[in-house]
Formats: structure tokens, C-alpha cells, sequence
């Protein structure tokens, strides 16, 4: 069944060229994926993060999220290669 979803799924997707699936149980899962699947297929290691951001629990995923309290108070070092970046929020240029 799952085989049989993922092909279905890649066949209503509307993009140009070759699809891939993958079915994941949360949204930490999807995002520890797709830093994986970057890094493997830039062969970088490093990660780009905007701040003010929650992207999940895992070790990685709270690497990434910006907000300390309450997630990452005494939690000491986290997950290498992560770089933050300001997110552009107009209300607030100049």
C-alpha cells in the first residue's frame, strides 16, 4: 500500500521532471529528512536556519528551532553545522 500511495502521489504532483516520495510520521521526521537528503545531495554539511523559527524536538529539529526557552534551556551543545539567518519581515524595515 505504501508503494501504491507514493506512485499515485507522484503522479497528480504538478512539477516537471523526476518525483520522489517519501511518507514520514511527523514534522520533525519530514524535516530531519530533508536535511539529510540536502546534505547528502549537496555533500555540504552545514544548514541554514531563519531565526524565530520551530522546526520540532528531535536533537536536530531543536538545533534548528530559535526559541531557547522552553525547548533548549540546559541542554547544552546540540547538532553541528547549523547557521541562522534573519528572516525578512517587512512590518518591521525600515
Amino acid at each position: 500500500m505504501y508503494i501504491e500511495l507514493a506512485e499515485r502521489l507522484n503522479q497528480i504532483v504538478p512539477c516537471r521532471g523526476e518525483r520522489k516520495t517519501l511518507c514520514v510520521n511527523s514534522g520533525a521526521e519530514a524535516v530531519e529528512s530533508a536535511v539529510k537528503i540536502a546534505r547528502y545531495y549537496r555533500r555540504r554539511a552545514g544548514v541554514i536556519c531563519f531565526d524565530n523559527a520551530f522546526h520540532g524536538r528531535t536533537l536536530l529539529t531543536l538545533t534548528l528551532t530559535s526559541k531557547v526557552p522552553p525547548y533548549k534551556r540546559h541542554l547544552g551543545t546540540l547538532a553541528p553545522g547549523i547557521f541562522r539567518a534573519h528572516f525578512p519581515y517587512c512590518y518591521r524595515c525600515p
